[in-house]
């Protein structure tokens, strides 16, 4: 990542997330075993997502660092296509994980 505010924010988003997950589990009637193969998909789905494409990314935060919400990144269809891909697999494979502890 190009500056630190940027790897704090890459940092901060898996706990961030495993916090909104304890916190889901304590409000809903879910368990945490149906909970965590499920978060566990959605966090390797964005990691193999932009596996390889460390340019891309970087490129991409030092525009909406330095323009905002106006940032202009055009990836090919190629990154597009493995995130998706990667997210259908990886949370796939979380749901049918967490359907075995129903």
């Amino acid at each position: 990542m190009p500056s630190m505010k940027a790897k704090a924010q890459m940092c901060s988003a898996p706990p961030m997330g495993m916090f909104f997950g304890a916190s889901l589990t304590l409000v809903e009637p879910m368990r945490a075993e149906v909970l965590l193969p499920l978060y566990c998909g959605a966090v390797l789905a964005f990691v193999l997502g932009f596996v390889g494409r460390r340019e891309y990314v970087r490129k991409g935060a030092l525009e909406y660092e330095r323009y905002g919400e106006q940032a202009k990144v055009e990836g090919g269809p190629g990154i597009y296509v493995q995130l998706v891909v990667s997210m259908t697999v990886a949370i796939g494979a979380g749901i049918w994980l967490s359907s075995a502890a129903w």
